[in-house]
């Protein structure tokens, strides 16, 4: 599936708040196991001077993901509201594997790899047309009282999603380099 010419314009301007617009992160979600995100080309704006997409787009690329999962687990800005809750990044690992470059077709597949009552371990994986890895993304996720502006438990409807889809995401083969550290060690 090709993006619309407006998801074009949209990509091509992209910055950190267009990455937020739902065209783009809910366009054809389908879930779970994994949530696999819409198809999407990457734009000559997310290319650097080494011809090939610059880095800090794969963390575009894989906030995408994460809001698609948080999308298929029903964590809406509408719920987000309600509950007064938030999700924050605590940290993201991402391994590069094959250069990108601009026009190049890509999709995000992503799964939930552990939780518990405040955190969530996911997995996203940038897959190019042909179903190679070209990068993986590892985050781990805090819920958040938009209240306190603490770490907090989640709501126990959010819990119960999200147990639901762990239960698929937790029959998938463990995605290779989970948890990985970095050494110069071999």
């Amino acid at each position: 599936m090709k993006p619309t010419a407006a998801t074009k314009t949209r990509l091509a301007s992209f910055g950190s708040a267009a990455v937020r617009d739902a065209s783009i992160m809910n366009a054809s979600v389908s879930a779970p196991a994994p949530v696999v995100g819409a198809p999407f080309e990457v734009p000559s704006s997310w290319i650097d001077h080494n011809e090939h997409m610059n880095l800090a787009r794969y963390a575009d690329a894989f906030y995408i993901g994460a809001r698609q999962l948080s999308d298929a687990l029903g964590f809406t800005r509408e719920f987000k509201e309600r509950t007064e809750t938030a999700s924050f990044a605590a940290n993201l690992s991402i391994a590069y594997r094959r250069e990108v470059r601009a026009g190049m077709d890509l999709r995000v597949e992503s799964r939930i790899i552990g939780y518990d009552t405040k955190r969530i371990h996911s997995w996203h994986e940038l897959v190019l047309h042909d179903d190679t890895i070209a990068a993986t993304g590892e985050l781990l996720g805090l819920n958040i009282s938009t209240a306190t502006r603490r770490v907090s438990d989640m709501p126990s409807e959010a819990l119960a999603r999200l147990e639901e889809l762990f239960a698929e995401h937790e029959q998938l083969p463990q995605p290779d380099g989970v948890s990985r550290s970095i050494s110069l060690d071999t």
